[in-house]
């Protein structure tokens, strides 16, 4: 009898990390012996011929599905009916899969594995950081803080919306804890599933999935370029606000690569860049994504930074720039911690210190054997945090842990 599991993730299709995330765990999963069904929602396309998997469309949900109930609960339920999936993946994003579905898999005695990407089960702006780092303060069991400081992904801070977020937030924390497994790229990220109460036997280390396609590049990677990249999300807690002094400190040139006109012009705004691009320090180009134009303009680079103050989950833009060879220079926190070696594979400066970051770019821009050094210690790196083999292993680790082998 074939073994059927639902993965549950934010997209299956798109260029975006978690629909990138999404379909390499289905891929691998499926290597393993497993008949894989994706709920999720692809109105959009025809994800079969897309993804290859099979599709069950998970209605979208809003903030009172998640207290009340919803069409993905019901959904969810006839399809566990249909295909008698013994286990169900969350994958990525909490908030945007309705409680129930925990819920649902628990009354019918499915196992439940979920693979958070953010902290959006104890922090109401879902990224957990501060403009001079990580910040735990509702990892306390209440959202007080929160409720204190106004805090809120979206436009509305008002108390009553605030107050809804958190008592969703408290919700999702109960069911997430009740998971069978819980899995985490980084150590940061189980120490915060522990301290949120969950087991060392629940909470497991697992790589983040990443498809080593999108370091696949018709220009071959050079450590020679004339510049350095900064790119991702231009947002505080990605450092963003700290790009301006850390480049004025490097000295070096940099190129700032867009998805279009409108982020590029409130970035240069918000984050006080109009002086370096007056200047010619920084150039910045617009109207480009990952596979048209981003890429390249990484792979030709001499290094990349990453401002991140991001504290627990691993980013795509470390496994790219790793992917590529690229000296990565990066705040001691969350993955970078755990993974670069100082001068060896990568380049750590000490949370939100712009000027030893703005060093550590100099070096690398001026000493040619640190530069060749660091570049093949982070292809190292790459291949020992995204190998097929890698990925396998823990994936059985985690299916075992399940009781599902």
């Amino acid at each position: 009898m074939t073994r059927s599991v639902i993965l549950i993730p934010d997209a299956i299709t798109g260029a975006d990390s978690g629909a990138v995330a999404a379909r390499t765990a289905a891929r691998l999963i499926s290597e393993l012996g497993w008949r894989v069904i994706v709920f999720a929602n692809c109105s959009d396309v025809d994800p079969v011929s897309v993804c290859g998997f099979e599709i069950a469309p998970r209605p979208p949900s809003s903030a009172r599905d998640h207290i009340f109930g919803s069409r993905q609960t019901s959904a969810l339920d006839l399809l566990l009916d249909s295909t008698h999936a013994t286990s169900v993946f969350f994958l990525g994003t909490m908030y945007s899969k309705a409680a129930g579905l925990f819920r649902v898999c628990r009354k019918r005695g499915v196992r439940t594995i979920a693979m958070p990407w953010a902290q959006d089960v104890y922090c109401n702006r879902f990224y957990a950081a501060l403009e001079d780092g990580p910040c735990e303060r509702c990892l306390s069991g209440t959202f007080l803080p929160a409720l204190r400081n106004r805090c809120s992904y979206g436009a509305d801070k008002s108390l009553i919306a605030i107050a809804s977020a958190s008592a969703v937030r408290t919700i999702l924390r109960s069911e997430l804890l009740r998971c069978n497994i819980l899995l985490a790229s980084t150590d940061k990220q189980l120490q915060i599933f522990n301290r949120l109460g969950a087991t060392p036997d629940q909470a497991i280390k697992c790589p983040l999935f990443f498809d080593r396609s999108r370091t696949d590049t018709a220009v071959s990677p050079s450590s020679d370029g004339q510049y350095f990249v900064c790119y991702g999300q231009s947002r505080m807690e990605k450092g963003w606000h700290l790009l301006a002094r850390i480049v004025e400190a490097s000295g070096s040139r940099f190129v700032l690569p867009f998805m279009d006109e409108s982020i590029a012009r409130n970035a240069v705004a918000q984050f006080g860049l109009a002086p370096l691009v007056a200047s010619g320090q920084v150039e910045i180009r617009t109207n480009l994504s990952w596979d048209t134009g981003v890429k390249e303009i990484v792979a030709q680079s001499r290094g990349v930074l990453i401002p991140s103050l991001w504290p627990t989950t691993t980013e795509f833009t470390l496994l790219e720039s790793l992917g590529l060879g690229k000296p990565v220079i990066a705040f001691d926190v969350g993955i970078h911690s755990e993974v670069l070696r100082h001068r060896e594979n990568g380049m750590l400066a000490p949370v939100g210190d712009p000027i030893t970051a703005g060093n550590h770019i100099r070096e690398v821009d001026l000493d040619a054997s640190l530069r060749s050094r660091v570049s093949r210690g982070a292809r190292q790196l790459f291949d020992d945090l995204t190998s097929r083999t890698t990925y396998l292993r823990a994936l059985e680790k985690v299916f075992e842990a399940s009781g599902l082998q």
